[in-house]
């Protein structure tokens, strides 16, 4: 069974949204790597560096996902 024409654009649409979610991913990874430097550099101990890390990395993957969905419908 052949799913047509919205079958291929289903797909597409997963593979771009895999692909945005990849690079959101990348980013909030990035971004939690800059904000744990800056927080161990500025004076906070390993601990709460690593925890303000964990916080930047969940909040970009949060509005990463969010602007996902906004461009994506």
């Amino acid at each position: 069974m052949d799913g047509g024409e919205g079958s291929a654009l289903r797909t597409k649409r997963t593979n771009d949204r895999r692909l945005l979610a990849a690079i959101a991913l990348l980013a909030a990874l990035l971004i939690a790597a800059g904000a744990t430097w800056l927080a161990w550099f500025g004076g906070a101990n390993p601990a709460n560096a690593a925890l303000a890390g964990g916080g930047a990395f969940t909040a970009t993957v949060f509005l990463m996902i969010a602007l996902i969905q906004f461009l994506d419908d």
